[in-house]
């Protein structure tokens, strides 16, 4: 989840690039082999918040 109260360092959800998924991945697969749970099924998400003035929006990113 990623929060920002203005766009001026762009879109929240810009902030989630490949190098940081691959790192994400790699935490993840390690986490599911300690656990004996190679086989189980996982998936990233992203959940991107632009806070506004006048309104606020919420981005959800099925499997990034």
């Amino acid at each position: 989840m990623k929060t920002r109260a203005s766009l001026t360092a762009g879109h929240p959800e810009d902030s989630v690039y490949p190098k940081k998924l691959r790192r994400l991945q790699i935490a993840a697969e390690a986490y599911l082999r300690d656990k004996a749970w190679e086989e189980k099924p996982y998936r990233f998400d992203v959940v991107a918040i632009t806070v506004g003035d006048n309104s606020d929006e919420i981005l959800h990113l099925v499997g990034v």
